[in-house]
């Protein structure tokens, strides 16, 4: 009877250790079968566009004529230039367009996480921006630019002369950026330009800094406004997630052809895009 209960328990113990243990040290572990199969590279960011059918882009919409809101048809849409330029893109991908808007200065922070695939906001290539994101070719060239009352135009036509002045900066540009290197100004950011604008009219900020074509933009329709003078001179470019060569490349192929063919040249010119004059000039 004790043998049988000895047996019993060295029975018990082996189930509970070879349920709980798993491999002893010292054991081999059976090799997994061969079947000849490797797994599967995850596919590249193109890739995942294709198969999705469709290209997230994402932009700050209050930066006409580049991309903005406006009502058509009697719907809410984002428009521009630039939306036109994503929406060309796309085509030549073979896919939609979903447009994914945001405040600027977390566009490249949305990249990042992957709720894009790329942005189109008159983003600026600067070697700050390229520690972090890539960029395609430069497809405009712009300007950092100074708006003033039209009455301030005599007395504010340097950068030295903003000294003791407030700017208005939309928050996370170049514009801003700008701004903060003149000397003893103050330099007040917002999310959304056209805030600043708004306080320019107010006068409760002396001068907005931004891309010539915008600033020109909002003193075409604004006679109480003027551009005074450039600050710095920049290129726009798409920005895309580190690593995200094949998209890149692809873009940067469809920009090419996108030129040459004449489409950014009908865009710039259907939605009035001013290049500042000394671009103009070289050309």
């Amino acid at each position: 009877m004790k043998k049988i209960r000895t047996l019993a328990l060295g029975t018990l113990l082996t189930l509970i250790l070879a349920a709980c243990g798993g491999a002893q040290p010292g054991d081999q572990q059976a090799a997994p079968p061969d079947n000849g199969q490797q797994a599967e590279a995850p596919a590249s960011r193109l890739e995942q566009i294709k198969q999705s059918g469709k290209i997230v882009v994402a932009t700050s919409a209050d930066y006409p004529p580049f991309e903005y809101h406006a009502i058509i048809d009697g719907q809410d849409k984002i428009v521009g230039w630039e939306m036109e330029l994503a929406e060309a893109i796309a085509t030549e991908l073979g896919v939609k367009l979903e447009i994914k808007e945001g405040i600027f200065d977390t566009l490249l922070l949305d990249l990042d996480a992957g709720k894009a695939d790329m942005v189109i906001s008159a983003m600026t290539i600067t070697p700050d921006r390229l520690e972090s994101v890539d960029f395609s070719d430069p497809y405009w060239m712009t300007a950092q630019s100074v708006m003033v009352p039209a009455g301030s135009e005599g007395s504010i036509a340097a950068a030295e002369d903003l000294s003791g002045k407030t700017i208005g900066v939309q928050l996370g540009t170049t514009g801003e950026i700008a701004a903060k290197e003149i000397e003893g100004a103050e330099v007040r950011s917002y999310e959304l330009f056209e805030a600043a604008v708004l306080d320019l009219v107010a006068g409760r900020v002396d001068a907005v800094v931004g891309d010539y074509a915008v600033v020109k933009n909002y003193a075409a329709s604004r006679p109480e406004l003027t551009v005074a003078f450039e600050l710095t001179k920049e290129e726009n470019a798409v920005a895309f997630k580190k690593g995200d060569d094949e998209l890149r490349e692809a873009v940067n192929d469809i920009l090419a052809k996108l030129q040459a063919n004449g489409t950014i040249d009908q865009l710039i010119e259907k939605y009035e895009v001013a290049p500042p004059p000394e671009a103009k000039a070289e050309e």
